[in-house]
């Protein structure tokens, strides 16, 4: 008997829906969660409704929670572009949950693979928010 012969199709279609689960950062909304998936129940994306109220551990944020991280990814790229011209421009492998460098057409450049990881990422939300927080309190310009 094959493997596949033993998995019902009950099995196979949570295993393709599990495989198409998003994953990501979604606006703390009931109406734009619901948009994306009108289950509640979190079918294919990381956020789930219970009682009209998106519930997540990671996955979602309000406006001002988006607005400062767009403001401090701003502020990042555009302290790179300064670095980057001033000649600064040594490697900085990161990884973690998700290996941000995998993908990079770069890597035979700063030889990451080879590299311990300098950068590590294993942080819940309310810490980067309020690593934010204490950037702006502290004269930081996000």
């Amino acid at each position: 008997v094959s493997a596949q012969a033993e998995l019902s199709d009950d099995k196979i279609d949570a295993e393709i829906d599990k495989s198409l689960k998003m994953n990501g950062l979604l606006l703390d909304d009931v109406s734009v969660i619901r948009g994306m998936d009108k289950s509640d129940s979190g079918k294919y994306i990381p956020v789930k409704i219970k009682l009209d109220t998106a519930v997540s551990e990671r996955s979602i944020a309000n406006l001002e929670q988006f607005g400062k991280i767009f403001k401090k990814l701003e502020n990042t790229v555009a302290d790179m572009g300064k670095e980057l011209y001033k000649g600064n421009i040594q490697a900085s492998p990161a990884k973690g949950a998700h290996d941000a460098c995998e993908y990079c057409p770069y890597d035979s450049v700063c030889a990451y693979r080879m590299s311990n990881p300098i950068n590590t990422f294993d942080v819940t939300n309310d810490e980067v928010y309020s690593s934010i927080d204490d950037e702006i309190k502290n004269g930081g310009e996000c």
